[in-house]
């Protein structure tokens, strides 16, 4: 997890990018990341060659988005959109 003020999106790139290289070809990786950084999480997934499978979204005590839980993988399939 990331909470650097300046984005994480290198560090979410670097991260989708090795997972690549070493998932199995039907496995699974899940990452939990900022709600707010979601359409970032997306396009690093998409630029690692992998698919989102399910996104589950983690509310705060307010009741508002905190974090999101992204599970992807090599293989596609519909998207799964989940409100936890």
């Amino acid at each position: 997890y990331c909470d650097s003020p300046k984005g994480c999106g290198e560090n979410c790139a670097d991260f989708t990018r090795a997972a690549a290289k070493v998932l199995a070809p039907h496995g699974r990786v899940f990452l939990v990341y900022d709600a707010s950084r979601t359409a970032e999480l997306l396009l690093a997934f998409a630029a690692a060659e992998l698919v989102v499978r399910r996104l589950r979204f983690l509310y705060d005590d307010r009741g508002t988005p905190a974090r999101v839980l992204a599970e992807a993988g090599r293989d596609g399939g519909g998207l799964t959109v989940e409100r936890s």
